[in-house]
C-alpha cells in the first residue's frame, strides 16, 4: 500500500541561509572604521550631487589636497565650510560655457599656486572670489576706453592717484602707506587703458570689501575735486557719463576679481606687473596679489561711514 505523499517541508530563509544580522553588523562597523570622519562629512554635503562628492574623496586620497569644482558658488561655499582644512574659493572661466558662466573652485593656497603656475597660459581664465563679510586688503580697478579720451595720460593719473591714496591713508587711519606697499598691476589695450592695484598695510586689514569701497568712494570724491582736470574722464561714449577712472563696481557681495597672470576669456591680455610697480612679488607663490589674503595681526582698519547716495536727477 502506497504511503500518501508528504507536504514539502517549508524553510524559512533565516534557517536556510543564516542569520544575516551579524554581517550586516560587521559590515557596518567595518564601514564606520574606514570613513570615519567623512562619512559626517559628506551627510551634509546634500546640494552637491554623489558623483562630485566621490571624485573628490577620490582626488583627496590620490593627492592628499582639495581640488573640487562646483556649478554654482553657493554650492563651492558649502563645500568650503565642509572642509578641515583651510581651503579657498576661485572661479575660472573656459570655452564651452554659456557667455558669463563660471564654474567654481575649492582649494588650499599652496595647490592653487602650484597647479596654476604650471598652468599654459591660454588657459588662465582665473578669479579670486573675495568673501562677503571677512578682512581684506584695500584694492583698485583703474580703467577708461582710450577712444574718448584721447588726451589722457594713464601712466599720469595713477601716478597722482597712488599720491592721493597714499596721503589719505596716513591721514584717516593714521597707518604707514608708500608706494613699495602698492602691487600695480597692468592689463591695458590699445583700445582700454587697466591697472589694478592692492594695497599692502603693514599688520591691518579692512574689515571687509564692503569697507574697502566706502573709502574707495572717499578717494574718488576727492579725485573729483582736487584732480578734475587729470582723473575725471568719460567713461562712456554713447552716454559721454563722466567721472574718475575709478570702478566703484568692485566692491559688490562676493566680487570676483582677476587674478594676476590671468587673462578674460576670449581676450588676449594678462594681468602682469606694471613697469611703475615698486613692490617686491615673490617669485614662489603670488599670495600677496590676492585680496582675501590679508592677515590683520594689527587689527582691522575703522570703517568709514557709507558714501552718500546719488544725487537724483531732475524729472
Amino acid at each position: 500500500m502506497d504511503r500518501p505523499s508528504e507536504k514539502p517541508r517549508a524553510f524559512s530563509p533565516a534557517s536556510f541561509y543564516g542569520s544575516t544580522s551579524k554581517s550586516k553588523r560587521a559590515l557596518t562597523e567595518r564601514d564606520r572604521r574606514r570613513q570615519g570622519w567623512w562619512s559626517a562629512k559628506l551627510a551634509g554635503l546634500t546640494a552637491v550631487s554623489a558623483r562630485e562628492q566621490d571624485a573628490v574623496l577620490h582626488s583627496i586620497a590620490e593627492a592628499g589636497s582639495v581640488w573640487h569644482v562646483c556649478s554654482r558658488q553657493e554650492d563651492a561655499f558649502r563645500w568650503q565650510a565642509s572642509c578641515v582644512q583651510s581651503v579657498h574659493v576661485f572661479s575660472f572661466e573656459k570655452d564651452g560655457l554659456e557667455q558669463g558662466r563660471r564654474r567654481f573652485l575649492v582649494t588650499d593656497y599652496d595647490t592653487f599656486w602650484r597647479r596654476y603656475s604650471r598652468m599654459p597660459a591660454r588657459l588662465r581664465h582665473y578669479y579670486e572670489v573675495i568673501p562677503e563679510g571677512q578682512p581684506c586688503h584695500l584694492y583698485f580697478d583703474l580703467e577708461f576706453p582710450r577712444a574718448c579720451n584721447p588726451a589722457s595720460d594713464g601712466e599720469a593719473m595713477v601716478t597722482c592717484f597712488k599720491a592721493l591714496l597714499c596721503r589719505e591713508v596716513e591721514r584717516v587711519f593714521l597707518a604707514r602707506c608708500d608706494l613699495s606697499a602698492i602691487l600695480d598691476l597692468d592689463s591695458s589695450t590699445a583700445s582700454k587703458f587697466s591697472r589694478h592695484l592692492i594695497v599692502h598695510l603693514p599688520e591691518s586689514a579692512f574689515r571687509s570689501n564692503q569697507h574697502a569701497g566706502f573709502f574707495a568712494h572717499h578717494l574718488s570724491r576727492c579725485a573729483e575735486t582736487e584732480f578734475a582736470d587729470l582723473m575725471v574722464v568719460t567713461l562712456d561714449a554713447e552716454s559721454k557719463q563722466r567721472g574718475t577712472f575709478l570702478d566703484l563696481g568692485v566692491y559688490s557681495r562676493n566680487r570676483n576679481f582677476r587674478l594676476y597672470l590671468s587673462t578674460k576669456l576670449g581676450k588676449t591680455a594678462s594681468l602682469v606687473r606694471a613697469a611703475a610697480c615698486t613692490f617686491v612679488l615673490p617669485g614662489s607663490s603670488s599670495l600677496s596679489s590676492l585680496t582675501s589674503s590679508a592677515h590683520a595681526a594689527g587689527g582691522v582698519l575703522p570703517p568709514l561711514p557709507p558714501p552718500p547716495p546719488p544725487p537724483r536727477l531732475p524729472s
